[in-house]
Parts: structure tokens; sequence; C-alpha cells
């Protein structure tokens, strides 16, 4: 029994495969899908929970399948010389746009110092946003706020609107990122010590930790072995540890759905501790016994939006990379034997590398 339509949400998949594209079909056995109920005007299923689990199923194949063309698809953006970075892509067209415009309205000097600010302040958005330990999600907003700011621009500019009105507009989308720069332009850098991070990050996942039956392990928190400090901003390097902790929560949840007293030996298991294996410094290391990478290459993983989760907008690590980059370390996956983590955690291994850290 082929199905023809199924009531997919397809926000899910913005980022990932276009609406236009169709890739099959979804075949199902009328004898076994009991729980399926068909829509009397034969547009798709009743929203029950079979149909939320067939929902899941496909967009987890579909993901699948986005991540394992995205390397072929920035290749082939390189080659035809196409930028292959989304968040730049986004902003350059628009800024190229609007100074071709102004350009053929013979207005390009009185507007071009507005347009040099917006496009500068949108490149050390990155960093500004970062400063602030923002989640991804919030990082794609502001970056579509600013995006929507250039093209309003350019829409009063071609539609030949007042010149006083489009100078405004420019005025305002500038101070609008002046806001955010003045707003979020904290936590200056200074030594901490790598328990004390550890611990404001156990402290602020505890509950989730309890509500998921995960069971975490800290050698650092327990006995101290393998400390040490680093000069980094606080609250930014927070923001990529918890990224590091929202990730294995969910694919422990994704390996281990269901615990109980039939599945015994099944537990969730989550390890962050410390270690001085690496020559650039010592690290913190976040491992699980979760799904793990699957063979996914660091460089990929590490990119906006690359994610493997049906829902997931992929900017958790690339926020986490970008984070210790401006901290002066960086982030690494390393492989089993690079590292010594308990053999019970066989899922990712994720290293939050701290160079120039030293032993207290």
């Amino acid at each position: 029994w082929a199905i023809k339509y199924i009531p997919i949400k397809v926000s899910a998949l913005l980022y990932i495969i276009p609406k236009n594209i169709v890739l099959g079909a979804v075949h199902l056995s009328l004898d076994a899908s009991d729980d399926l109920i068909e829509k009397t005007n034969r547009e798709g299923f009743v929203e029950n929970d079979a149909c939320n689990r067939l929902r899941r199923i496909v967009l987890g194949v579909l993901t699948v399948l986005e991540v394992a063309r995205l390397p072929d698809k920035n290749r082939i953006r390189r080659l035809t010389k196409k930028p292959s970075d989304p968040i730049m892509s986004r902003i350059e067209k628009p800024i190229q746009q609007l100074r071709q415009e102004l350009a053929k309205q013979k207005i390009a000097e009185k507007f071009e110092p507005f347009v040099k600010k917006i496009e500068i302040d949108y490149l050390v958005m990155q960093e500004t946003l970062l400063a602030a330990g923002m989640s991804g999600l919030n990082l794609a907003v502001v970056f579509h706020e600013v995006e929507r700011g250039v093209r309003a621009l350019l829409q009063i500019i071609e539609e030949g609107e007042d010149l006083k009105n489009a100078i405004t507009h420019a005025q305002e989308l500038t101070r609008i990122l002046d806001g955010f720069t003045t707003l979020l332009r904290r936590g200056d850098k200074k030594y901490h010590r790598a328990d004390k991070l550890v611990e404001a990050a156990r402290r602020f996942n505890v509950l989730r930790f309890r509500y998921h039956q995960i069971k975490l392990s800290c050698p650092l928190l327990d006995d101290k072995t393998h400390n040490f400090e680093s000069n980094f901003s606080f609250s930014l390097i927070l923001g990529g540890l918890n990224n590091l902790i929202d990730n294995a929560i969910y694919w422990l949840r994704v390996r281990w759905p269901e615990l109980s007293k039939d599945n015994e030996g099944a537990e969730r298991r989550l390890f962050i501790g410390t270690t001085n294996d690496f020559e650039d410094g010592p690290a913190i290391l976040v491992a699980d016994n979760g799904t793990g990478f699957q063979g996914a290459r660091a460089d990929h993983l590490v990119r906006p939006f690359y994610t493997r989760k049906p829902d997931g907008m992929g900017l958790g690590l690339y926020y986490t990379n970008l984070a210790m980059e401006l901290n002066g370390g960086y982030l690494a996956f390393p492989d089993r034997a690079e590292v010594e983590v308990p053999e019970s955690y066989d899922g990712a291994i994720v290293a939050l590398i701290f160079k120039g850290g030293k032993p207290c």
C-alpha cells in the first residue's frame, strides 16, 4: 500500500531538503498498520501516536540522507564558486543587491557609510553574540533579523520612497547592531579553574540529569585530579559546555529510549573530566554512551546547520567551536585510543582544549 502523502511538518526541513524534491514513496502494510487511521478526505492520517512516530521516522531518514549528501553539496558549491558558508551567503547577497541599487539610483556615496558599517558589524556579530553565551537558536534569530533589515532597506530604495525615510531606516538598522554590541559585550576574559566551570555546568543541568535518568561522572569534582586554570570568558565557555551536554542528552535518549526493569543493565551515562593527553594544553572531556558520531568528519561537525537531529538547527557544535577559538583554544573529537575514558562510555567523545592552561 503506497502512501502518497504523509503529514510531515516541513519547518523541520528548513535547512535540509527543498520541499519541491520528490525523494520516493513510503510503503506501509495495511494489515500491520492498525493504528494509522486515514482521514476521511484521504489527505494523510489522523494525528495520533502512530502518525507522530511515522513522522519522526521519516524525518530521521531524511536527516541521515542530508548528512550523507552535504559533503558533495559543499564540493559542488566550491566548484561553482558559490559561497559555502550559509551564514555569510545569507548577508552577502542582499548587501550586494543593495549596493547595486544604490549605484543605479546614483546615491551610493550618501549611503555607503551606513552599508559599510552594517557589513562590518554583521561580520563581528558572531563574536559579539558568543561573548554573551547565547544559544545557537538566538544566534540564528539575530542573523535573520539583520538580513531582513537589509532587505527592507533595499525595498525602500527600489520603490523610490522618500530619501529621508531610507536614511532613517539605515540609521535604525545600524543602531540595532550597536545595541546588540553594547548589550552583549560582557564576560571579559580572566583566569578561571576548570572545576568551577564543570561545577557550574553540573549545577545548571542537575534537574535535567535527574529527569532523563542520566548517571553523571565527574572525577574532577570528586578528587580534584588534573585540575587546571586558563584565561577565558567563563559565560562563553559555559555556554559551549552546555551545548555539548545538550547533544549528549539527546543522543543518550536516542540510543536508550526507554529505561525500565525489563532492559536491565541499560543506563544513560555521561562523563565530564579533564586530561593532559594533548600537547597543546589541558582539556575538558565530555563523553557518553550514546550513538556516537558514526564516522562523521570533525570539520563537518563544526559547520553551521550540519545536524543529524530531525528537528535540529545544527548550530550547537558550531557555537562551541567558535567559543573555544575566541578564547585561544579549540574543539577536538579524539579517538578512544587518544584519551583515557572508561570503556563504558562508548559513544561520542569531545574535548575542549585550552591552550596555555596550567595545573592548579
